[in-house]
């Protein structure tokens, strides 16, 4: 049922293996999959309006914060603001949260990429049954 969603992701790390190895994965299970490396990059390409049905980063990018990533992407407006927002970190600090954050997935590395597929694509169905 959740294979009808139309199903991008703008994916965001400084380890480059990594995010290749997700792009991978996410790509290979039917996901139309943009990589960056920088926060910068990829929040040129949403302000430029690329329109990913999913943000992906890290939360400590070399660049910046992998939250004010996330509120570039909350502030844009409806039509090019991703649907879903995911951090993931190996580096949890004290209370942080997904509400404090303002993401709708949290995960610490390492993921579950199966899982965590799994996990975006119920809540765009869910998303968009809303």
């Amino acid at each position: 049922m959740t294979e009808a969603i139309r199903k991008s992701l703008l994916l965001c790390d400084d380890e480059t293996d990594l995010a290749e190895e997700l792009g991978e994965f996410f790509a290979e299970s039917g996901w139309v999959v943009r990589i960056c490396n920088t926060g910068g990059e990829a929040e040129r390409l949403l302000v430029e309006g690329l329109a990913p049905d999913c943000l992906m980063t890290d939360l400590r990018l070399g660049d910046m914060d992998g939250s004010r990533l996330v509120a570039t992407a909350r502030s844009l407006p409806a039509a090019i603001r991703p649907r879903l927002t995911v951090v993931i970190t190996g580096n949890i600090l004290g209370s942080a949260s997904k509400e404090n954050l303002g993401v709708d997935i949290l995960r610490l590395k390492p993921i579950d990429p199966a899982m965590l597929a799994q996990e975006m694509e119920d809540m765009l169905f869910s998303k968009m049954s809303d």
